[in-house]
């Protein structure tokens, strides 16, 4: 294949950047000393997060099978 090259991109926070919705944030609550914290955006630790992630990605990077892997947040793009 003759590959030579490899960038690794790690996606920083990548869960964080999936809002939520009302109801999800409810649902996710937790009880801290400060009072009801909801989330607003996806938490990490959730069970579903993981494959909504790896979902999304390879909606974003699925096209590039070739010479890309995408693994979570992490894509290695290879030329």
């Amino acid at each position: 294949m003759g590959i030579q090259i490899f960038f690794d991109i790690d996606i920083t926070n990548s869960y964080h950047q999936f809002p939520l919705t009302a109801t999800s944030s409810q649902t996710l609550a937790i009880q801290s000393p400060w009072g009801l914290v909801e989330p607003l955006f996806l938490p990490d630790g959730v069970s579903p997060a993981s494959g909504h992630l790896q979902w999304t990605m390879m909606q974003m990077f699925g096209g590039f099978d070739e010479w890309s892997i995408v693994i979570f947040d992490n894509v290695l793009l290879s030329s």
